[in-house]
């Protein structure tokens, strides 16, 4: 991801622009959520877009500075509501707004469960409802989240 001598903040065309690896040091996410963020954004609603690419230079591509900073407030916003917030991705509870009506009945303990998210990326986690909660939604989001907090040096 590093690249020798272009920097991670420029000025196209009268706006300034950013390189992913600005984005990862403003948000503190790792490379590989930046690029999931990219890659998905097609399948997140309008407000929760990651920017289009501004401009390419070689083979570094720069994104919006002012759109990057609106996305990652909208994100913060998303991701940092309480626990049984509704995700636009789960079709579950996207249902009513479809026309459609969800399940009227729902099994006790799927009631009592918490909906909760990846404390990395804020992706809504599943739980079966039995043993200790997940709270990271994979293996690389709970070691980036380890590694941050200082206790293992970063490879």
């Amino acid at each position: 991801m590093a690249v020798e001598g272009e920097p991670l903040l420029r000025l196209w065309e009268g706006r300034w622009v950013v390189r992913r690896a600005w984005i990862m040091q403003m948000t503190g996410a790792a490379e590989s959520t930046v690029t999931r963020w990219y890659t998905e954004r097609e399948q997140r609603p309008s407000h929760l877009r990651h920017p289009e690419i501004a401009c390419t230079v070689g083979r570094t591509v720069y994104f919006d500075q002012q759109a990057v900073r609106d996305f990652w407030t909208a994100w913060q916003q998303q991701t940092s509501t309480s626990s049984q917030a509704m995700d636009p991705l789960d079709d579950d509870l996207g249902a009513a707004e479809e026309g459609c009506t969800p399940p009227a009945e729902e099994s006790a303990g799927a009631q009592r469960r918490p909906r909760r998210r990846c404390a990395w990326c804020g992706v809504l986690l599943t739980y079966a409802g039995r043993g200790r909660p997940p709270v990271y939604c994979c293996t690389a989001h709970r070691r980036e989240a380890y590694q941050l907090r200082g206790r293992s040096p970063g490879r």
